[in-house]
């Protein structure tokens, strides 16, 4: 089922029990970051060059500009070999210059906003920013997660300590056993 950019902001905030956003603009720093975070991975995965994200276009010799032009508007492009982008034209490593003609048939990625991605596809990118979103906002200091760091901290430090016995016999030492970097 296709989401809302919402419905998908409030899936990040879930993940880390923080109160539900009302709309997709409000103020609240958390919504935010979840914006920023869904964006990131809807960026990343488009980039993976899905049918639905590609298109291919004929990109022609601009003779005011001196090159090829590519239109910054496009996520990414896939240029024949050796020809990369630089400074918004197609550039010709070998030849230390822009191109000078005509490609035809180059595949550009698109932009595509979250709620017109195929449903599969959105629910990969709403739960890998959701593990995203999850892990940055640990370094937060809200209560409820600052209580869990505490928690998961002091569990990990208890499996680090081996208890042993005192050769006397009369007290019992706790010695943490620090690990060789």
């Amino acid at each position: 089922m296709a989401q809302t950019l919402l419905q998908a902001i409030n899936v990040l905030l879930r993940a880390v029990q923080a109160s539900a956003a009302q709309t997709a603009n409000d103020a609240n720093r958390h919504v935010a970051m979840a914006k920023a975070t869904l964006n990131e991975e809807r960026v990343r995965v488009l980039n993976y060059g899905y049918r639905f994200s590609v298109d291919t276009i004929d990109l022609s010799y601009d003779a005011t500009a001196g090159k090829v032009a590519v239109s910054p508007d496009y996520l990414g492009i896939r240029l024949p070999k050796p020809y990369t982008v630089r400074d918004d034209g197609v550039w010709d490593g070998p030849n230390n210059r822009f191109h000078n003609e005509a490609i035809e048939n180059v595949e550009v990625v698109v932009d595509v906003a979250l709620e017109d991605m195929p449903s599969e596809i959105q629910n990969w990118v709403i739960r890998s920013a959701a593990a995203e979103f999850y892990e940055s906002i640990n370094d937060e200091t809200s209560p409820k997660l600052e209580k869990k760091k505490k928690a998961a901290w002091a569990q990990a430090m208890a499996s680090e300590h081996k208890t042993i016995d005192n050769p006397t016999g009369i007290t019992r030492l706790n010695v943490a056993f620090s690990k060789a970097v």
